[in-house]
């Protein structure tokens, strides 16, 4: 009984190792603010992992979001996270393919803009990896020819 205390223990301290830190937490935070208030697609790219993703996919989207992400060119009333409730699932459908994300979703950030009427809003997944924040990129289940984060 003792040793099964012990291996549940040890594998609790080694979740909570890789685990993001309030600090990796705020650190993301105001990096998407930073981001989102000033378009800066580069910025994105830099917050998004692509582990696992395809490397031609991987290389289009690096491309194209540091170009031309789809931002709503609004003003930011808020950034911050939200437990996804139901928990997400891991996979799902794109473009008629099945996927799976690089990484687990633990949260969502939802950013609050501002508009002429009121408010819109944009939820985004995010991922975690040795215990810093990233937005997951769709990766398809069976991806033989992938990349890795930069």
């Amino acid at each position: 009984m003792k040793k099964t205390g012990l291996c549940v223990g040890l594998i609790l301290l080694a979740g909570m190792a890789l685990a993001a830190s309030p600090q990796e937490e705020s650190r993301f935070l105001k990096a998407i603010r930073e981001a989102f208030t000033k378009e800066d697609g580069r910025a994105v790219v830099a917050l998004t992992c692509f582990d696992n993703v395809e490397v031609a996919v991987a290389q289009s989207e690096r491309a194209l979001y540091s170009t031309n992400f789809p931002f709503l060119h609004l003003e930011i009333s808020t950034v911050g996270y939200e437990t996804p409730d139901p928990a997400p699932s891991a996979t799902g459908v794109l473009d008629g393919k099945p996927f799976k994300w690089n990484l687990t979703v633990v949260k969502n950030i939802r950013i609050v803009y501002k508009t002429g009427g009121g408010k819109a809003t944009q939820t985004l997944p995010v991922g975690e990896k040795d215990g810093k924040l990233f937005f997951p990129r769709p990766m398809t289940p069976k991806a033989t020819n992938s990349t890795s984060h930069p």
